[in-house]
């Protein structure tokens, strides 16, 4: 059971190759997860790394066993898998480690209609079937049919956006030198799964996900007015604020799909955006798409003459420090000592929901553990420069204080 505990996080699986996930781990899944859907056919995907062909044909391989057909969409992005699960109507399973380094692997999962599974929506029970084993099938083997889904998922993402004129900072750094070489008006870049969305000004200025969501939900509440729109409370203040000023009604939840894809689904929320890059669409079933949220943004940017730069001026408000990641040797004690600093200052309030986040006047921050590395991470946003590196050098200090 440990090593299960060990990469079952809370909304996916996750572990190094092969010591914590390997292929009969990935086949124990499978088959657990046909047992927990009662499933008769489920879809599957993978990223580009070189363990995830193997582990998609193990996870098919427990699925067939439990008798479900597998359709096997091979290599695709994590969003194509979540449009095969809605258009077909069926659960799926995704290889894939996101941004984790090369030598991770993992499993996204969802029920028919792309909907969640997370730890309070099945992983647990997944993790529990897996671990235990699940009793051999009694009837005929299910099938494995391989299934190119690109060209009709191409046409599913075209069909929602009209156009109007047809991570890291490091790892844009060719993306930036090829938009200033070939005067480009923009540069758009995706993560390893393709379902995170990066943009690129005219500038070469890497444009904040907070701004791009503020800017989607904008076109959102444009066609449908009044719409709740989901945001994460790492994203800016600009985006609530936004979001009010245009008539509609935000949503602030915690960090993560599975949180985010649930409440979207408990208020019907048009959108919900990150500032982790990830784009959530209610017409597309409530999944996150990278590809459409590029879409949106060459909409705006054809339906009018400025520069991508000047188009989001109106929605930068804040200066961030973008993600700050510490390693520490207890991460409870280094929360709590960042608690017990701030607690007592007049004016400042301390919420819960998703680590700790603590507001003062003007600035804000989050301290919380990664769902998927053993790191403390740190998001802080002020209405200056000179109050946001102040507040980020109290906090690491206290952080990395402990570190040291």
């Amino acid at each position: 059971m440990g090593q299960y505990a060990k990469i079952f996080k809370a909304y996916d699986i996750r572990g190094v190759v092969p010591d914590e996930l390997d292929e009969e781990v990935a086949e124990a899944v499978g088959a657990a997860f046909v047992r927990l859907t009662g499933a008769s056919c489920l879809v599957t995907a993978h990223d580009m790394r070189t363990s995830s062909p193997s582990l998609a044909e193990a996870f098919g391989r427990g699925a067939s066993a439990q008798g479900a057909d597998v359709v096997a969409a091979g290599l695709g992005s994590t969003d194509l898998l979540y449009y095969a699960s809605g258009s077909l109507g069926v659960p799926g399973a995704m290889i894939t480690a996101s941004h984790n380094p090369s030598k991770y692997n993992g499993i996204k999962l969802c029920r028919a209609g792309a909907r969640p599974v997370g730890a309070d929506s099945g992983l647990s029970e997944l993790r529990e079937a897996a671990s235990t084993g699940v009793p051999a099938h009694e009837g005929r083997p299910g099938t494995v049919t391989p299934r190119d889904l690109l060209p009709d998922y191409a046409s599913y993402l075209r069909a929602l956006v009209d156009e109007a004129n047809p991570i890291e900072p490091a790892n844009l750094r060719d993306l930036r030198r090829a938009v200033i070489d070939s005067g480009a008006d923009l540069g758009l870049a995706f993560d390893g799964d393709a379902d995170r969305c990066f943009v690129v000004d005219e500038r070469a200025d890497i444009v904040s996900p907070s701004a791009l969501t503020a800017l989607i939900a904008v076109r959102e509440l444009a066609r449908e007015p009044g719409a709740a729109i989901i945001h994460n409370l790492i994203t800016s203040r600009a985006v609530p604020e936004i979001i009010s000023e245009h008539g509609g009604t935000p949503v602030r939840t915690r960090v993560g799909h599975s949180f985010i894809k649930a409440r979207m689904a408990e208020t019907g929320a048009v959108f919900g955006g990150e500032h982790s890059g990830h784009f959530y669409f209610r017409d597309f079933w409530f999944a996150d798409s990278g590809m459409l949220a590029a879409l949106h943004v060459l909409a705006a940017l054809g339906s009018q003459a400025a520069p991508l730069s000047q188009l989001l001026g109106a929605y930068r408000r804040y200066v961030a420090t973008g993600e700050i990641n510490s390693e520490v040797p207890d991460i409870g004690a280094a929360m709590q000592e960042v608690r017990q600093a701030f607690a007592a200052r007049p004016g400042v309030t301390l919420d819960e929901l998703d680590g700790l986040t603590v507001s003062g006047g003007g600035w804000w921050f989050n301290l919380r553990p990664s769902n998927t590395e053993p790191l403390l991470r740190l998001n802080a946003e002020a209405a200056d420069e000179a109050t946001l590196s102040a507040l980020r050098d109290e906090v690491l200090g206290i952080v990395r204080g402990r570190a040291g």
